[in-house]
């Protein structure tokens, strides 16, 4: 089978999450012409390796945007001219939203070690 335009459109719509009907409806076809094309091997080849495309760049967009949000937590608690209080703050919120033991993160946190 030679894929087509129509079925290449298919393939990158279904890869991101479409429902075969909207596909079916966005490319104005049957909807089982979209179920026809689900079983033929090729299509089903090209969309499975589409779809793995797809969740490696989700992923790395995601581990972009977690890397950078780090960054900013770090340079933001390491920012003298922040208030070491504030910062401390921060840097409980930021524990308890990953799930760090609170009773252990306040016995872990000497206030003398803020300098106030």
């Amino acid at each position: 089978m030679k894929i087509k335009e129509n079925q290449s459109l298919a393939i990158e719509m279904l890869a991101m999450g479409q429902r075969p009907s909207v596909v079916a409806k966005s490319l104005n076809i049957a909807p089982e012409t979209i179920s026809r094309w689900q079983t033929d091997e090729e299509f089903k080849a090209l969309l499975r390796s589409r779809h793995d495309d797809t969740i490696r760049e989700i992923r790395k967009e995601k581990k972009y945007i977690i890397d950078l949000a780090f960054q900013v937590l770090r340079s933001t608690l390491e920012d003298p001219s922040i208030d070491a209080v504030k910062r401390a703050e921060l840097g409980l919120r930021f524990l308890e939203k990953i799930g760090f033991d609170s009773t252990l993160q306040y016995s872990l946190l000497n206030l003398d070690d803020l300098h106030l």
